[in-house]
């Protein structure tokens, strides 16, 4: 579904070869190399280099390749700015981890990505799927992180812990454009650190709720967006508005199937509560 091609200014990229729908996997693979977050801050840089290449020397040779050739963007040791240039966070028996997929690790970032990824601990299985859908020769994309923040500090945060200047869409974007897009980013910010934790202000939740919804879709931030669309499905369940429950509850439905998973149990209790609502314990 995807092939590899030099970019003009961002290394190699993934690209899609054929249409993409949201929430459809393109990815499937395995962490080649993973250590526990904690594991190797105790070690001198001697020993944690000693670690990282004997990991490494044991992989399979065409396996070693994939490794070694992807991107740094640090100084110091080879492999362990490789492993801090392409890791990605995963839980492994309720413990937190950094692995390197390598074929993940082509996917360039842009502050408004179009791909996201799962991590099942139990396969060990690392699944990257669309958040929006993506058309046959789009590049596929990451938010490498910061996307939430004003233009300036995202760039900078992006270029210290990285090393390369975005020029994403967004970031190229005309001043005004930007302008905007941090004025929404700072209502967003906002809005969460504001909104009330207990459902004593009904009103006053749906109202910031509902607006930022909006901003999320302004800025096609959409991870976050289904968990308050549930929000808001269940405040009007609250306040016995049958028609409204059921309509968020079915947005936050396909929200979930697409960040979680059609399985998943965040979309199932979206759907309870979309089926049968009068009967559902929030009612």
């Amino acid at each position: 579904l995807y092939e590899a091609r030099q970019t003009l200014d961002r290394g190699i990229g993934l690209f899609a070869k054929t249409s993409i729908t949201a929430g459809s996997a393109f990815m499937f693979n395995s962490p080649v190399v993973v250590v526990a977050r904690g594991a190797l801050s105790g070690l001198s840089h001697a020993d944690r280099d000693r670690v990282f290449s004997k990991a490494i020397q044991q992989l399979p040779k065409d396996t070693r390749k994939l490794f070694l050739d992807l991107a740094r963007s640090r100084r110091g040791n080879k492999i362990d700015d490789i492993f801090q240039t392409n890791s990605m966070g995963m839980e492994l028996g309720g413990v937190r981890h950094l692995g390197v997929v390598p074929e993940a690790a082509r996917i360039n970032h842009a502050c408004r990505p179009n791909s996201y990824y799962r991590f099942d601990s139990k396969t060990l299985n690392l699944e990257v799927f669309a958040l929006h859908n993506i058309k046959a020769g789009e590049e596929l994309t990451f938010g490498y992180g910061y996307t939430t923040h004003p233009h300036t500090s995202r760039r900078e945060a992006l270029k210290n812990n990285w090393s390369f200047t975005c020029t994403c869409n967004l970031c190229m974007s005309p001043p005004t454009t930007i302008t905007a897009s941090d004025a929404r980013l700072k209502r967003i910010a906002v809005i969460k650190s504001t909104l009330p934790l207990a459902f004593g202000n009904l009103p006053r939740l749906l109202k910031l709720t509902q607006e930022l919804i909006t901003l999320f879709e302004e800025e096609s931030l959409v991870v976050e967006k289904p968990k308050y669309e549930e929000i808001i499905a269940y405040t009007y369940s609250q306040v016995g508005d049958e028609d409204q429950t059921r309509y968020w509850a079915g947005r936050a439905r396909k929200g979930w199937e697409i960040i979680a998973g059609k399985g998943s149990w965040e979309a199932r209790r979206m759907e309870a509560l979309e089926g049968n609502v009068r009967g559902h314990p929030s009612w």
